[in-house]
């Protein structure tokens, strides 16, 4: 859990030091063992300009696949990095859940502010 916490700071710094918006892409999928995984990666140009990608997240997904549920554990995921107002594009899967997904994840960050 040290490293981590340890990486997770790391992480939270190089993204603060983005020289661009930060655009995330997410993937949800089932696990062999019936478990749903949501995947969220974080797209930018760091410090020395160069591109740059960062796993924010793996996580188990409490619940149903709903667009609603998964931008929930999504804004979860942004707050916890600080990265709200840094947001670029958001991009997922080619699922129909998506665009209830993008419009609820909207919803979410506008009341976290």
């Amino acid at each position: 859990m040290r490293t981590y916490e340890a990486m997770k700071l790391l992480i939270k710094k190089q993204l603060k030091l983005a020289k661009s918006k930060i655009h995330i892409t997410g993937d949800l999928w089932s696990s062999g063992n019936h478990k749903s995984v949501l995947g969220v990666v974080a797209h930018y140009i760091d410090e020395n300009e160069k591109l740059t990608h960062q796993v924010l997240a793996v996580r188990e997904l409490q619940g149903s696949h709903a667009g609603e549920n998964q931008a929930q554990a999504i804004t979860a995921v942004i707050c916890d990095y600080e990265i709200e107002k840094e947001l670029g594009f958001y991009v997922g899967d080619n699922d129909s859940k998506n665009d209830t997904m993008c419009v609820a994840l909207s919803k979410c960050m506008f009341s976290s502010f």
